[in-house]
């Protein structure tokens, strides 16, 4: 049996369209992002160039990257648009899991 362990990222009433919140710590630098009323946890760093995306741009269910203004689907994690998309890896994502008031992600 593995051990998992509940990691909190928010609250429900700190939740809202176009939030994105940065979460470091167990060796994970994460997002939490809230577009189109849904919830993702996705890397912090953008798989092109490793550039910060906290201070991107959420809208219509993506993100765009500060740095290139790549644009990610926050669903499947592909580049759909900017300076560059040929050959960028997909954005890593991890699945929002919720304990009471909590969302949060669940590591092994």
């Amino acid at each position: 049996m593995i051990d998992v362990t509940f990691v909190p990222l928010a609250k429900r009433q700190e939740l809202k369209e176009g939030v994105c919140k940065r979460f470091r710590g167990n060796g994970l630098d994460l997002l939490l992002v809230q577009s189109q009323a849904e919830l993702y946890i996705v890397d912090n760093l953008c798989p092109h160039d490793r550039a910060s995306l906290a201070k991107g741009e959420v809208a219509n269910g993506c993100i765009r990257c500060p740095k290139h203004r790549i644009v990610f689907d926050l669903v499947s994690g592909q580049a759909q648009g900017g300076e560059v998309t040929a050959g960028i890896p997909l954005l890593k994502r991890y699945s929002p899991v919720w304990l009471s008031d909590e969302v949060g992600i669940q590591l092994p």
